[in-house]
């Protein structure tokens, strides 16, 4: 649409592709409209944004009317999962601003945005793919997996800006790009999956796959069977999550790893640079008991190594759509 009015100027006015990008860029960066130059994303313009934060808030909101069961909307409350025939009932109910007619655009937005991401699961008894939503902020659930039984590896760290905290938005974000890694998918245990107000779990392989928001980190523990060795996937999982972070444009941080008395999910300001480890043992500098730290715990030990794994495109990138 925007192309054909370009078009439709005359020659002296007509801008390329790349002036048109950086012009509806600029206008989002202003807060003017939303457009993202993404292959799936730059041919929609949303001009009101205040009819999509609408549309928003019609999810979170979840007015119930009188006829229907509140069961529904505690367990959207409690879980943030959304079922995609429940969510056109709530538009419907907003006729007049045709949420439904434009989901297709508006859900994709939503995703890019960190607000929700677009889930789809193989029903067990039907084996047709049921389409759902996940709505990071409504997420209340504490977590409640007993993993004693695994070996756990030591503990990445992705460190944010400490003085500017990390906003809980980014952490959402992350969450929801996780959720596109080829071969991940959502833990489940007792048929639920395993998402929780701070922390999400994922399988890869045979392996659990914990992400934790504390603080100003992201922290990332792998659990596994006992007596395996996992340095390979361990590679393999930090330089896909890295390259999703990489994406959070306005926001760097620093890899790092906790010593063995860090703790899982904890604000102990247990942090290791990953740049510090030029050596095969340095002293540990965050503990006040002597003790020395191996470069084992970095699960991406050199460059080298680690563009090994990049180039390794079947395993990290987005999903085919």
């Amino acid at each position: 649409m925007l192309s054909m009015w370009n078009n439709a100027l005359s020659k002296d006015l007509q801008m390329n592709d790349t002036e048109i990008s950086e012009m509806l860029l600029f206008f989002h960066t202003v807060g003017m409209l939303l457009y993202f130059d993404k292959d799936n994303l730059k041919e929609t313009i949303i001009l009101d944004i205040q009819w999509f934060s609408d549309a928003f808030k019609c999810i979170i909101a979840y007015h119930v009317e009188k006829k229907d069961s509140d069961v529904d909307r505690k367990h959207f409350q409690h879980t943030g999962e959304l079922d995609d025939q429940k969510l056109e009932e709530l538009w419907k109910r907003e006729g007049t601003k045709e949420y439904n007619k434009h989901k297709e655009k508006i859900l994709p937005y939503m995703e890019q945005l960190g607000l929700l991401a677009i889930c789809n699961t193989e029903s067990p008894d039907t084996k047709e793919m049921r389409t759902w939503y996940y709505i990071p902020s409504m997420n209340k659930r504490p977590y409640e997996i007993d993993d004693e039984e695994f070996s756990k590896s030591s503990i990445l760290c992705f460190k944010f800006d400490e003085k500017g905290q990390l906003p809980i938005f980014v952490f959402y974000r992350a969450i929801v790009e996780c959720m596109k890694i080829p071969e991940w998918s959502i833990f489940k245990q007792k048929g639920k999956n395993c998402i929780y107000e701070n922390m999400a779990c994922f399988s890869y392989q045979r392996l659990l796959v914990k992400i934790c928001l504390c603080a100003y980190q992201i922290q990332v523990q792998v659990c596994f069977p006992k007596g395996e060795s996992i340095d390979r996937e361990l590679a393999i999982i930090q330089t896909s999550i890295k390259q999703k972070l990489n994406e959070l444009k306005n926001y760097t941080f620093e890899i790092g790893y906790k010593c063995k008395n860090g703790m899982f999910n904890a604000d102990d300001k247990n942090f290791i640079s990953s740049k510090s480890f030029s050596v095969p043992q340095m002293k540990c500098e965050t503990c006040k008991k002597l003790h020395y730290v191996e470069d084992k715990i970095c699960w991406v030990t050199t460059k080298k190594s680690e563009n090994q794994v990049l180039c390794r495109s079947d395993l990290i990138g987005d999903k085919p759509g």
